[in-house]
């Protein structure tokens, strides 16, 4: 990993002495056309790894998800805020406790880990939090192998960078045919490998929700000239 980081001109992700002096990351993104940020969170799920039976040890620490959730006040990240960690957050000792926060905090957590795709919803009576797991791109021996799978994302967002809804794309890999086809058979509700979730559950608890412009106005940043009344992008 620390080759690859050195190769791909990384050199400044890695770790110093001690060799974890802060746990994950934050990367702000400025994407051509979009009024708002892109926060790119990286969370390290695995600092407490040892063997494979972690499950239910692990922990992500209040101290790393606000640090890298919130401004040096405290104040929530503009922009949309997309998360990364690998562990689902049921393995961690302090899931829970994070989840609450993330849901406060970001807009979309992704992960890995379990080689299944999965979207999940979780939500209380405030806050909710969309979790979409990622299929595996995986070369493993005879006795331990995946089915071949990704999933593509499409956000579509308020001019404040706040999800409206998110589109899903399910694609898997045939190895006896040698070909990616959109998969429809992982939801009764996708025969077509498409899923469309909306991302407010509790919008009219967040603080960062504005006026929302109609469904039918929801179009990209190329096609918004001269419609006045669209205030939507898709990422």
């Amino acid at each position: 990993f620390r080759k690859w980081l050195k190769d791909f001109g990384l050199s400044h992700l890695l770790p110093g002495k001690p060799a974890h002096p802060n746990l994950g990351y934050q990367q702000t993104v400025h994407l051509p056309g979009y009024k708002f940020p892109v926060q790119i969170i990286g969370l390290d799920s695995s600092w407490l790894c040892g063997d494979d039976s972690d499950a239910g040890k692990l922990r992500l620490t209040e101290d790393q998800v606000m640090r890298l959730c919130t401004d040096p006040k405290g104040v929530s990240l503009s922009g949309f805020r997309i998360g990364l960690v690998h562990h689902p957050l049921t393995d961690l000792a302090d899931g829970s406790a994070s989840r609450r926060l993330l849901a406060e905090n970001i807009d979309l957590l992704l992960r890995g880990h379990l080689h299944e795709p999965e979207p999940e919803l979780w939500t209380d009576s405030e806050k909710s939090l969309h979790q979409i797991a990622a299929g595996c791109l995986y070369e493993g021996h005879h006795a331990d192998r995946y089915p071949n799978s990704c999933i593509v994302i499409r956000s579509t967002c308020n001019e404040a960078g706040q999800p409206l809804f998110h589109e899903l794309r399910f694609r898997g890999y045939s190895s006896r045919g040698g070909f990616w086809f959109d998969d429809g058979s992982l939801y009764r509700s996708a025969p077509n490998g498409r899923l469309k979730i909306a991302a407010m559950a509790h919008a009219s608890a967040n603080p960062r929700q504005i006026a929302l412009p109609s469904p039918e106005l929801l179009l990209t940043p190329g096609e918004n000239k001269g419609k006045a009344k669209d205030r939507s992008s898709r990422i």
